[in-house]
């Protein structure tokens, strides 16, 4: 059977996003900030540099111009957490207090300080675990994230008396694990935080159960400014990131060690490296990649 479908005129979907973003903020001024805010040439082209300076900010937008081939091309927020060294220059240029860089399809989104430091997702979990729960939002007192988090995550969470839930590596386990938490509350309300070192972060309440770049950056903002003062680099510093390195080689086609290889491997190079206190060791499961964490 066929059955006619339906248009829907989409022309006012763009001012309803922007106003449902800033309408969870009613109160955020953004007034004396500079921004400089790398867009990715992708999705969050049309509605980052209006939204940020809607609530009061300086914008100085970059790669806010997609073709449709050139989304992440030496842009956004993968290619700044390896490479920040152009963000920075910019910062410094237009005398900015911060970068926010998004990435193509605009669920991630991180920071860069005014000295030129990456704050990335662990910091941001940090932040808004605190920011929440100071204002008794932050559901079941809970962050969640991935087993790739930072050590100083967990320590700083830990020293807050709230509690880390770890997940396998990837936002859908997040958003898994947030759901479960947030079924088991005896009393509705309050905002899931969950996410990943990327910058994917899950504000979940019952509007929102995916990662969106833009609402994370003001509640991020929101946060920052909360706290009274200071330079982003002191507020990411709080969280008391431990030495870290993640790294990927490719593999191709060749053969793979099976999980209790890996995990004997694991353990054999923690009993043979002073100082090391965690590794992770994994295949990627969408590139022929193998990827490892380690920690000091």
């Amino acid at each position: 059977t066929v059955r006619p479908g339906r248009v829907l005129a989409g022309e006012g979907m763009h001012e309803l996003y922007l106003e449902a973003l800033l309408a969870e903020h009613p109160d955020l001024r953004l007034d004396g900030l500079t921004l400089v805010v790398d867009c990715a040439n992708g999705a969050a082209s049309a509605f980052a540099p209006e939204l940020l300076a809607r609530a009061g900010a300086r914008v100085i937008a970059i790669h806010a111009s997609p073709t449709g081939l050139n989304i992440n091309a030496e842009a956004g927020s993968e290619y700044v957490r390896q490479w920040p060294g152009k963000l920075k220059d910019l910062i410094h240029s237009y005398r900015a207090h911060m970068g926010i860089a998004f990435d193509g399809d605009a669920d991630r989104v991180i920071f860069v300080d005014e000295h030129g430091g990456v704050v990335d997702g662990d910091h941001m979990l940090g932040m808004l675990a605190r920011y929440l729960d100071e204002r008794g939002q932050l559901m079941a007192r809970s962050v969640v994230t991935t087993t790739m988090r930072n050590g100083g995550l967990k320590g700083y969470v830990d020293s807050a008396g709230l509690q880390l839930h770890e997940t396998p590596v990837g936002d859908k386990y997040v958003a898994e694990k947030s759901i479960d938490l947030r079924g088991r509350m005896t009393l509705p309300g309050g905002i899931g935080l969950g996410g990943e070192q990327s910058g994917h972060i899950i504000l979940l309440d019952d509007d929102h159960a995916t990662g969106d770049g833009m609402r994370t950056a003001l509640y991020v903002l929101r946060a920052f400014l909360a706290a009274n003062g200071g330079s982003l680099a002191d507020f990411a510093a709080a969280i008391g990131k431990t030495p870290q390195i993640i790294a990927s080689a490719d593999v191709g086609r060749g053969p793979r060690l099976d999980k209790p290889a890996l995990a004997a491997f694991e353990q054999q190079t923690l009993a043979d490296t002073p100082g090391l206190t965690r590794i992770n060791l994994r295949y990627s499961g969408t590139e022929p990649k193998f990827r490892a964490m380690l920690e000091s």
